[in-house]
């Protein structure tokens, strides 16, 4: 994937960067024309990205096939709930099929019923689908079942893309643009929806059931060796600890893709079940991301880099960056170069996968000794290619007797950060106390420290957040004041939640 950037010509492997016009600050700052040109860009509101539309229209209950329940014996009619935005004028919509979870055996179209309202407010035109169920449980290791199951699922699915494009005059639908959404069960029957050949009799014959986009979260595929080159992009959600659909499933969906050149997007949850609703709000902003890169674009956007800048914090150098997108970014390996030392990695960022929303980045590279130092990224993708950023040059200098550095993270969220660090730095040890205090705007004190130092050198000293009654500060502007030996220092500070 190319690492494009804003902050200058990008580095082609093995070769140093060369830079454009840049303006170096005493903190190290880049000035970057291309940063604000991409702010401004950014703050324009955007078909299928933003919530467009305030209002939206739903149609419940249109009846869009019908099929025999292979367990029942019985014919059931076939409904789905269409949600679109109101005042919409648009010739053509984009279109997601949604098929809800329940294990097969329960659940129902009114579940996802949030999810079509999320997606019309941005401009998509959305369906969700009741299918027919199993009567009994059903164990993923079941495979006689889970089959038996999954292949009513989705032949439902399938026959509600071919009533989408049968209706596509109706509904304004682009027929060259309709997406799959489903949770649990439904992940199945989207998935293979999308990859399974044979289409069943569920409705609308004579159309095409192809899609160009599958968003699953929580499900797998019976048989992986069903995805082939040249078929739909997938997203893939799973929990780490989820017991009831292994994430050995995600893993394996993940490198049939990979192994075939299907384009994907992956995002694991490190310790979540199978029930990911507590992520809601991710997976969410993760489908958007996804849909408009696969499903509306033309073409993968690149890992595109707006900024890359520094900070000195004592002895420590406090690496930040941004990207405005981002496609299949696995992360950023930081890589350090001195005079007599070739470029080493000294640690790795993960990155967001796939993404079209800024994404901003630190990383704290601590106790460095005073000298000159180069910095660079690597970005790489999940298929191993890389590219490098430009490169920092940054000069440490020798800390004075007395020092503090900046506080990091800076701005603190408690929700998200568990704790708040500034160092600081003595030339030697003292006898007498060093005060600590955490003022408010009004200049009052919420939190405060004394201690005396038994050694010299640089000590470390946290703040969770919380006042002297233990009790989360609200968010706002507060100021860390230092005073040591009739000397004080003062670092700004912002809380955010």
């Amino acid at each position: 994937m190319r690492f494009v950037s804003a902050v200058g010509p990008v580095a082609k492997r093995n070769a140093l960067p060369v830079w454009g016009c840049r303006i170096m600050n005493r903190a190290g700052r880049v000035a970057l024309v291309g940063f604000l040109l991409a702010t401004a860009a950014q703050a324009q509101e955007q078909r299928y990205r933003d919530a467009i539309f305030p209002n939206v229209t739903v149609k419940k209950d249109l009846v869009y096939g019908q099929a025999k329940n292979t367990v029942t014996g019985e014919v059931e009619i076939l409904k789905l709930d269409l949600y679109e935005p109101a005042g919409d004028t648009a010739p053509e919509r984009a279109a997601v099929v949604l098929v809800h979870g329940g294990g097969f055996i329960g659940g129902d179209k009114a579940r996802l019923g949030p999810v079509g309202t999320f997606l019309a407010q941005r401009g998509y035109v959305a369906v969700s689908i009741n299918y027919r169920l199993h009567t009994s449980y059903i164990d993923v290791n079941d495979t006689l079942k889970l089959t038996e199951a999954t292949t009513m699922a989705y032949e439902d699915t399938k026959a509600a893309v071919r009533w989408l494009r049968a209706n596509a005059q109706t509904y304004r639908i682009d027929t060259l643009r309709i997406g799959l959404f489903g949770t649990s069960a439904g992940a199945f029957a989207v998935l293979h929806a999308a990859y399974e050949e044979a289409e069943g009799n569920s409705g609308s014959p004579g159309y095409s059931s192809d899609v160009r986009a599958c968003a699953e979260i929580s499900g797998g595929l019976i048989d992986d060796t069903i995805m082939e080159n040249g078929e739909a992009s997938v997203m893939i959600v799973h929990g780490t600890n989820d017991t009831r659909v292994p994430y050995e499933q995600a893993l394996e969906l993940r490198n049939r893709a990979q192994a075939v050149g299907v384009p994907f997007v992956f995002h694991p949850i490190q310790g979540g079940e199978h029930d990911l609703t507590p992520y809601t709000a991710d997976i969410l902003n993760w489908t958007i991301d996804f849909f408009l890169t696969y499903l509306i674009g033309d073409v993968l956007v690149p890992v595109e880099l707006i900024s890359f800048e520094y900070e000195l914090l004592g002895q420590d150098v406090l690496l930040k960056w941004s990207t405005a997108s981002e496609s299949n970014n696995l992360g950023f390996y930081i890589e350090r170069k001195t005079h007599v030392i070739d470029w080493q990695d000294i640690g790795f960022i993960p990155g967001q996968g796939t993404t079209t929303r800024q994404q901003n980045y630190q990383f704290l590279d601590e106790t460095v000794p005073p000298g000159h130092y180069a910095y660079r990224l690597r970005q790489v993708d999940w298929n191993g290619t890389y590219e490098y950023s430009p490169v920092l040059e940054v000069d440490v200098l020798p800390v004075e007797t007395y020092q503090l550095t900046s506080v990091y993270p800076n701005p603190f969220n408690p929700h998200t950060n568990t704790k708040l660090a500034f160092r600081f730095y003595l030339q030697k040890p003292l006898q007498k106390p060093i005060g600590l205090k955490i003022l408010n705007i009004l200049g009052q004190a919420v939190w405060e420290q004394n201690f005396i130092p038994t050694a010299s050198g640089w000590h470390e000293m946290v703040w969770n957040g919380r006042d002297t009654d233990n009790i989360k500060v609200p968010a706002g502007t507060y100021f860390l004041k230092l005073s040591v030996d009739q000397q004080q220092y003062v670092r700004r500070l912002q809380v955010i939640y």
